[in-house]
């Protein structure tokens, strides 16, 4: 059997690979420093989002990575 990636999912990882570098990277340690002092409790209830998510959120629906 051949499990290797079609031509259609290779587009997709390489469209991936290159927003995360792009768009998640560069903010990786500023969303981890913002979780750590914002929801450092116990309750999940009481979470806080980083700011930028719903705009990250955004950016991956408008490059066709989100459902």
């Amino acid at each position: 059997m051949d499990f290797s990636h079609n031509d259609k999912t290779k587009a997709l990882l390489e469209k991936l690979d290159n927003f995360i570098a792009e768009h998640i990277a560069p903010i990786e340690d500023e969303v981890y420093d913002f979780h750590h002092k914002e929801n450092n409790h116990g309750d999940w209830t009481r979470w806080k989002l980083h700011p930028g998510t719903e705009a990250l959120k955004a950016k991956a629906r408008d490059a066709g990575l989100a459902n």
